[in-house]
């Protein structure tokens, strides 16, 4: 194999890692609509996080609420909701009984689309790097 066709099966790797890492979110958030238990949280404060890429600023609320086992939580949340609510806004969330203290999930349509989006995104980039990398194996081994 030539130097070159060591290009796309990287690419395609690459493409495929990416996409498992995009697809992560959206599994877990169904998991935690399955399995997780909702709560009335409320907004306590804000965590900005910063695309290095294109700039933009997105803020995502810490909310506290109360766990199925009586003990106050503060947790991040998942996805930046559109609007942004306000300090001290009542939201419904969506936690891991198991593990109260991992992000949080909204439970709003904008979040719910915002993780679709992620997985079919992942899903997309897992399918395309997937065919990259065994177009390249199977010319590989057919020379």
């Amino acid at each position: 194999m030539d130097d070159l066709a060591w290009f796309p099966l990287l690419f395609g790797g690459v493409m495929v890692f990416i996409g498992i890492q995009a697809v992560r979110p959206s599994r877990r958030v169904k998991r935690q609509r399955r399995d997780g238990l909702k709560a009335s949280g409320v907004v306590v404060g804000f965590k900005s996080r910063q695309d290095s890429e294109s700039g933009r600023t997105d803020l995502f609320p810490v909310v506290q609420f109360q766990a199925s086992d009586g003990r106050l939580v503060t947790a991040d949340t998942d996805f930046s909701p559109s609007p942004v609510p306000t300090h001290s806004e009542l939201l419904d969330v969506l936690y891991d009984p198991g593990h109260p203290d991992e992000p949080a999930h909204l439970a709003s349509d904008s979040s719910d689309s915002n993780a679709r989006t992620f997985g079919v995104i992942g899903w997309a980039l897992i399918g395309v790097g997937t065919i990259i990398v065994v177009t390249v194996l199977v010319n590989f081994f057919s020379e």
